[in-house]
């Protein structure tokens, strides 16, 4: 049987004994940042959203991860494991989290609470921000963040603004 990377990740992935590392990204990294925010954006997100949300988001989203990983402002970090990338997490502004995601397969192991761990040691600012997606509000709330306003809509793309407060 032929191991892929991924499956040799998911095999390094006991239940409760996982080697992740959190580092930058690099340019190197980027098709494969766009990819697992493509892929796990149409797992978890799309189907939260209407048809013309679906249509919306499919539109925009490789063109906003991109962004995201050529601004200079943005710090990104990616989780590794086993060599693979599983997983990153945006930052602009040292308190605005732009993207977190996690491949679907790597879910529920603890990674996203690493990868938000991380921006709030680097944060310098009292809080961080998001727009949570229908589908990760729950993930978020077990991280400490608070809905800050009602759930909103641009261009048919749904969201939840929140909040955690870290201090300074």
């Amino acid at each position: 049987m032929r191991h892929s990377p991924l499956n040799a990740a998911l095999c390094a992935l006991g239940e409760n004994d996982m080697d992740v590392i959190i580092k930058e990204v690099s340019s190197e990294d980027w098709e494969q940042v766009v990819h697992i925010g493509v892929q796990t954006n149409e797992a978890n997100v799309i189907p939260m959203l209407s048809p013309e949300g679906r249509e919306a988001m499919r539109l925009v989203r490789t063109s906003d991860i991109r962004k995201v990983l050529a601004n200079p402002q943005c710090k990104v970090l990616k989780a590794v494991v086993n060599s693979q990338i599983v997983g990153y997490i945006a930052c602009g502004g040292g308190y605005y989290i732009a993207q977190l995601y996690v491949l679907p397969e790597f879910q529920g192991r603890g990674i996203g609470s690493k990868l938000i761990s991380e921006v709030k040691a680097a944060s310098e600012a009292s809080s961080l921000q998001l727009k949570a997606s229908l589908n990760a509000v729950d993930f978020y709330r077990k991280q400490g963040f608070e809905q800050t306003a009602e759930q909103q809509s641009i261009n048919n793309i749904t969201f939840v603004p929140m909040e955690l407060s870290i201090g300074t």
